[in-house]
């Protein structure tokens, strides 16, 4: 049980020190996102762990019938946080969330 205990401290702080990189490294994402080759790489990057789809609702309340909502989803590691950050700095809009269940993604 001392093993679980020492285990999850250490994810812990590793957190810690990954959240403090990636506030450094937020930084420099607006420099990163000028680069025609760091964009080449999000897309890349999209291809493989994204995910984009569109939720259609009917209904008489919409100012056209229909509700669009557009939906785009990348799901990393703890490590990938500055990453995510990239596409929120790049898009103007968005949330970083932690996935519920797992403290780590």
């Amino acid at each position: 049980m001392t093993n679980n205990k020492f285990n999850s401290s250490k994810k812990i702080s590793n957190q810690q020190v990954n959240i403090k990189q990636s506030r450094n490294y937020s930084k420099n994402v607006k420099h990163a996102i000028k680069n025609p080759n760091y964009l080449f790489f999000l897309g890349g990057f999209v291809e493989g762990e994204g995910s984009n789809s569109v939720s259609i609702t009917v209904g008489r309340n919409f100012k056209f019938g229909v509700k669009l909502q557009p939906v785009f989803n990348v799901s990393q590691h703890v490590n990938g946080l500055p990453l995510l950050n990239s596409f929120k700095e790049l898009f103007g809009v968005g949330s970083v969330l932690k996935k519920s269940g797992s403290p780590d993604i």
